[in-house]
């Protein structure tokens, strides 16, 4: 199992990655659904592809992969 779990990542697990998430799921900080990058896979394929490789290969998290958006929800109706 190890093996497995430590193997290089591959183009194809890369591809259906972004292809089984929902396409109409919320919007990323960049303002894209996963529909834009399933949608225009062909334009953006190299840039994910290489992204995604080199955190595996570094293990360094770009810092602007970490930015987020938070929206507080009340809990109560009258907060």
């Amino acid at each position: 199992m190890n093996q497995r779990l430590t193997k290089e990542v591959t183009k194809e697990e890369i591809y259906n990655a972004i292809f089984s998430i929902n396409g109409e799921s919320a919007l990323g900080p960049d303002g894209f659904t996963a529909l834009f990058f399933q949608k225009y896979w062909s334009v953006v394929k190299v840039q994910v592809i290489e992204e995604v490789l080199g955190f595996f290969k570094s293990g360094v998290l770009p810092e602007q992969w970490n930015h987020t958006h938070l929206c507080l929800i009340p809990k109560n109706l009258n907060p």
